[in-house]
């Protein structure tokens, strides 16, 4: 058995160097490995990794572009990992987050002194906006990224990068220079093995929550439980796993519906997408700007713009994944994905919606727990709205901006009497039209109304 062993370790010994090599973050594709291990036909390719598992080296496979890639989760004993260094760790964060901003970023744009004289800032975000430095004066902040190095030290490894052509460095005057994605970057992705995520999640449960990334690592913890379908049941996010009424869709069946987009580039490129509305067959190109899961509605979507053809403007809309019933991916390129006006939109979504923003006031009497379920919505909402107590009216005052405001129907029928819609005048009519059928209903089944 020791000579098969060494066999498979020499005969991989090129396909190691090969995913060793950074530039191929994304794996070794099937074609790749069989030339390397000198198989041709699929059979004797499965089984040679059937003998390669065996001898202690296990791969995972992830399907991208239509294309099977593999990857090494773990070795036999006696070899030994190179672990991932400082500066690795930086650069990936770094790089998620411009190749989230593909209109560039700038590092510092308040040192800069420029953001009053150039309303081009408003649309390039500061990178150094988007981290907490270990030498900052500021606590942890839950909207930005943790890290435990300065800014100067990060300023290093940005630079590197640009050496390295990880990123695209450009001068741009005044305002210092803007990062790009270097062409061709991809997200990076990362893969371990069951085993490895359940000892993650044993180590994560006992770090003191007196640690500095103690509330980022919490909510790793928590996604990471929920995602293999073990919710941690003395945790809040454990708790509210069990539901009554509907029944909501696992993480399975979730993943199971973004399984249907695994094999195009909808990041990319366009998609061309078909789809029934109103028993009306659409053709269409689409670009994606963000993928949401709504509670409300139990239904994994699509954000983007849909268009007739790739170089049109086209519509901004959203789309129901589970009723596309065909995806392709197209040559053209996709732009939208994670641009700003997706970002603004999910924050403004009461529940799913790409239509104007409209500004939404609404007054309460304070019973029935009211004000308990109007502190958990403002929290749900915590950029969009604000909630004030009158104490002449003894009412409270609910301002909202949402672009698809009509979803609060349901929720201010049920309340009745107790909800007063002052704005807009469309949620206004369309309350007072529901009230209205409502009692024509009553009425016509005999109640005294």
């Amino acid at each position: 058995m020791a000579r098969k062993n060494n066999n498979v370790s020499e005969r991989l010994r090129k396909v190691l160097d090969y995913l060793e090599d950074p530039s191929h973050p994304e794996g070794i594709s099937q074609n790749d490995f069989q030339k390397l291990i000198g198989l041709k036909s699929r059979t004797s390719f499965y089984n040679y990794l059937s003998s390669a598992s065996e001898a202690g080296y296990i791969f995972s496979s992830i399907t991208i572009n239509r294309k099977t890639y593999y990857s090494l989760v773990s070795k036999p004993e006696g070899h030994k990992y190179s672990e991932l260094s400082v500066h690795d760790y930086y650069s990936f964060l770094i790089l998620r987050e411009i190749l989230t901003h593909p209109e560039g970023m700038y590092l510092d744009v308040e040192k800069s002194g420029y953001r009053i004289q150039n309303t081009d800032f408003y649309e390039r975000d500061s990178l150094f906006d988007r981290f907490c430095f270990g030498n900052d004066e500021d606590d942890y902040s839950y909207e930005k990224i943790n890290v435990d190095i300065g800014r100067n030290q990060m300023r290093n490894i940005i630079n590197k990068m640009a050496d390295d052509g990880i990123v695209k460095k450009v001068w741009s005057g005044r305002a210092g220079y803007a990062y790009y994605p270097a062409q061709g970057s991809e997200q990076l992705l990362f893969r371990c093995s069951k085993e490895k995520l359940d000892n993650i999640l044993f180590y994560i449960s006992q770090i003191s929550p007196y640690r500095r990334d103690y509330p980022s690592l919490e909510s790793a913890y928590n996604k990471m439980c929920i995602s293999i379908g073990k919710p941690d049941e003395l945790k809040p996010s454990g708790q509210n796993f069990i539901f009554t009424g509907r029944k909501y869709k696992s993480y399975s069946e979730i993943r199971s519906l973004l399984d249907r987009l695994s094999g195009v580039d909808y990041i990319d490129y366009l998609l061309e997408l078909i789809y029934y509305e109103d028993n009306i067959l659409i053709k269409c190109f689409f670009a994606t700007g963000l993928i949401v899961f709504s509670e409300e509605d139990n239904k994994l979507y699509l954000l983007g713009r849909q268009k007739e053809y790739p170089n049109a403007a086209g519509k901004y809309t959203f789309l129901d994944i589970e009723a596309i019933s065909g995806i392709d991916q197209s040559p053209y390129q996709n732009r939208e994905y994670k641009s700003n006006i997706y970002i603004d939109h999910y924050k403004k979504m009461f529940v799913i919606g790409m239509s104007e923003y409209e500004k939404v006031s609404i007054s309460f009497k304070d019973i029935f727990n009211i004000g308990k379920k109007l502190k958990q919505l403002q929290d749900l909402r915590s950029e969009t709205s604000h909630c004030n107590q009158n104490s002449q009216s003894l009412t409270l005052e609910y301002h909202d901006v949402t672009c698809d405001y009509k979803r609060m129907l349901p929720l201010l029928c049920s309340i009745g009497r107790a909800a007063t819609v002052h704005a807009p005048s469309e949620l206004i009519a369309q309350v007072r039209d529901e009230l209205e059928n409502n009692l024509i209903a009553y009425r016509e089944a005999g109640f005294d109304v």
